[in-house]
């Protein structure tokens, strides 16, 4: 079955839905980019995804017994069914933030368990710092200004590397800077009458080795092969499986997740390679950021130490600043359960979770709230749809947190 177009499925009050899709057993509901144009169910394999007409939800549904294993089988599943929906016409969708906002559920001692999984960013900024030097007489020393900057055209390829939310974008943007500015110092050389040209690798090579850039910082072997060792991790490694589609040339799917450990460190090292050839060959060096994982740490632990989770069947819009649990006034239920929160480097996490019995005053869920020590709602997730939550023996909320200094690359892709 490629797809049905029609009515929804009938759920019954006692079974588990979102959105109005019914979940089944086992599976995975991810965000969409935008509202789904038509009810559409695809068969993908032995899994079934859904998408609802009006809702920004896609259910994929198949047998799975955790949630690491539901999340790694359901992303490709529903990759694979909305690229069917866009290829007939019926629609064109994408999945937002699938590995920071999702639900999961799956069979477990309780029945079923399900997990709601919300994730906030936290961008920490630079203060700006005056700084007064003065002599020993004790006069303001007048300070240099600072130097003009120089404006290159590989710094386009360079910003929009930084701003996509693309994995693969972000690669072909970096890569395309880093040529730019080497075939700028070290044009290529092409092949004259009766003469022989540089082939890619000879001429990526050479520009490398012509930067004056301290190569081994980014890949370590001998000394005296780091530029054929970056040709082959970002030339040949990388850079040609995302520039082809030949499936002769081991080609890269765009948003395939077997592939994306691979451009993630190949999209490192090439900016690494770009940003200190420029600072090299312009003068042009990246501001650091300065905040360190201890102060980040701190401030999640802030946010997370004492904090309890309360659902609610409110279907306010997000947007404004609630300083209560339910604006609308509809009744909450508290997640009894909170387990201790997890610090890992700049990122934070914590769960909690309730049984049937402490969700039973709750017709559905919609809303998802983390109150602090002085009862006001610190973290607020809303749900794209209404969780019919009836035959969900154990319900589990993930708030997490990610902190990044305002100056640092940019990790966050799909």
């Amino acid at each position: 079955m490629l797809e049905d177009r029609g009515a929804l499925d009938v759920v019954s009050n006692d079974k588990p839905s979102l959105a109005g899709l019914p979940l089944g057993r086992s599976g995975v509901a991810f965000e969409t980019n935008r509202p789904a144009r038509e009810n559409t169910r695809v068969r993908v394999g032995s899994w079934l995804v859904s998408t609802s007409q009006g809702s920004a939800v896609l259910v994929a549904r198949g047998r799975v017994r955790s949630y690491e294993t539901a999340i790694r089988a359901a992303l490709p599943r529903a990759e694979h069914a909305l690229d069917k929906l866009s290829v007939r016409g019926i629609d064109d969708l994408l999945l937002a933030k699938a590995d920071d906002e999702h639900v999961v559920w799956w069979p477990s001692s309780y029945g079923t368990t399900l997990r709601i999984v919300s994730t906030s960013f936290q961008t920490m900024g630079v203060m700006n710092l005056q700084v007064i030097v003065r002599d020993a007489a004790g006069h303001i020393v007048k300070q240099p200004k600072p130097p003009k900057v120089p404006w290159h055209e590989s710094y386009r390829f360079f910003r929009l590397s930084q701003t996509t939310s693309d994995l693969f974008d972000a690669y072909r943007n970096a890569y395309l800077a880093l040529e730019s500015i080497l075939a700028d110092r070290t044009p290529q050389r092409r092949k004259s009458p009766g003469g022989k040209g540089e082939t890619e690798r000879e001429w990526f090579q050479r520009a490398l080795d012509a930067t004056g850039v301290d190569l081994s910082q980014f890949v370590k072997v001998s000394p005296g092969s780091e530029a054929a060792a970056l040709y082959d991790a970002i030339y040949r490694g990388v850079r040609v499986r995302l520039f082809h589609a030949k499936p002769n040339r081991g080609s890269f799917l765009p948003r395939d997740r077997r592939a994306a450990d691979r451009v993630r460190q190949g999209l490192e090292m090439t900016r690494g390679v770009y940003l200190a050839t420029i600072e090299g060959a312009l003068g042009m060096g990246r501001l650091r950021g300065g905040f360190s994982t201890y102060a980040v740490q701190s401030m999640a632990a802030a946010v997370f130490e004492g904090l309890a989770f309360m659902a609610t069947s409110d279907e306010t819009e997000l947007g404004t600043e609630a300083t209560v649990v339910s604006p609308s006034g509809e009744p909450a239920a508290l997640l009894p359960h909170v387990e201790p929160a997890i610090y890992a480097g700049f990122i934070a996490r914590r769960r909690a979770w309730a049984t049937t019995a402490d969700l039973r005053s709750l017709p559905f869920i919609r809303r998802i709230v983390g109150v602090g020590a002085e009862a006001a709602p610190y973290m607020t997730a809303r749900l794209e749809g209404r969780l019919e939550h009836q035959g969900i023996g154990r319900l589990e909320v993930e708030f997490r947190l990610i902190a990044r200094n305002a100056r640092d690359l940019q990790t966050e892709h799909a």
